[in-house]
């Protein structure tokens, strides 16, 4: 397979971003070289830029800092989705969370100068009620979206490339966060448990107290993987050496104990509803870098795309292990993929 050469748009949007020219769409084979940019900025702030490369691809970025946001565009192939959110990347609202919305290329390539995170929302407020316009910029359009009330804050950001056939979109896994828990805290212990899926992000509020967040595996014909088997207890403290999860497993239950009450977390493994196949994850634990400032997320980290205090999601990553060393807490992550048959 050829290498990806980026245009020079997206080589400087990968570095410092020099801003030229209105959205435009370039004339490209379809999918030929799958790859797109997006970047979150605010004027005299942070910047994040993520780069999603391969057909179905997934990636998000949590938390730029920024109090008002701009997103920014660059070779997105048709049909790319971009979902950006107040919190979590999750399609919902709530006390937390203000706003999501989920917006659509509709060119081969698509680039816009920098648009305003408000008035994106703003506009999709207005097209809930009104669906005549759905175009926040040219060749950029919004397909869903739900607003609480507007901010132009957007601390969360996904993109998801297309597939080029049925069969690959049918193999293909839809990034699905669930909406961000809290754990809770019983009898000096802090419990949280998902749902649906597998945990894809802890924050870590104090050496105890966390949140969480987890991901459902959803196939490309919208099918919801289900449990298959679960896991004992692995239990650990600050003098356990890093534990992970039995093959094809992932972390699902964690429990933080405070003083002498024991910490331990539960895995679990998912199957297809349909045909049975048993997920599998790559046997290549490795763990998140600790970031010392006051709160601590953890995520399944790109690790070419760090910054400083910036986090990416690494494509279809999840939670699989667990260390904790002298109150800092470290994740392990796997890397999930098409079933095993």
């Amino acid at each position: 397979m050829k290498p990806h050469h980026c245009s020079p748009t997206l080589a400087l949007l990968l570095g410092i971003l020099g801003l030229a020219g209105l959205s435009t769409a370039h004339a490209a084979d379809p999918l030929a070289e799958v790859i797109g940019a997006l970047r979150i900025e605010a004027p005299n702030q942070n910047s994040c830029s993520i780069v999603a490369n391969g057909e179905g691809t997934s990636i998000f970025t949590r938390d730029c800092g920024n109090d008002r946001s701009q997103i920014t565009l660059d070779q997105m192939p048709s049909t790319s989705r971009i979902l950006i959110s107040s919190l979590d990347c999750s399609e919902s609202v709530s006390d937390h969370q203000d706003w999501w919305v989920t917006l659509e290329t509709t060119a081969r390539q698509t680039s816009t100068l920098p648009l305003s995170v408000d008035a994106i929302v703003k506009k999709t407020e207005a097209w809930l009620a009104n669906p005549a316009d759905p175009y926040v910029a040219p060749y950029v359009r919004i397909v869903n979206g739900q607003i609480r009330k507007t901010s132009g804050q957007a601390r969360c950001a996904a993109v998801t490339l297309p597939v080029s056939s049925p069969e690959k979109k049918k193999n293909s896994f839809l990034f699905h966060a669930e909406p961000s828990q809290e754990a809770v805290e019983q009898n000096g212990m802090y419990h949280g448990t998902c749902k649906y899926g597998v945990m894809m992000r802890i924050y870590s509020k104090d050496p105890y107290d966390f949140s969480f967040q987890c991901l459902s595996y959803i196939d490309g014909e919208n099918n919801r993987y289900v449990p298959y088997k679960y896991s004992g207890y692995f239990y650990f403290n600050s003098d356990t050496k890093p534990l992970s999860c039995p093959k094809d497993m992932a972390i699902y239950k964690l429990r933080i104990g405070v003083s002498k009450n024991p910490s331990y977390f539960r895995c679990v493994s998912y199957k297809h509803p349909v045909t049975g196949a048993i997920l599998h994850l790559e046997r290549n634990n490795y763990e998140q870098r600790y970031i010392n400032r006051n709160g601590h997320h953890m995520l399944c980290e790109n690790r070419n795309q760090a910054g400083p205090e910036v986090l990416v999601s690494e494509p279809n990553n999840v939670i699989t292990g667990y260390d904790i060393e002298k109150n800092t807490q470290q994740i392990q992550c796997s890397t999930y993929s098409n079933p095993s048959q």
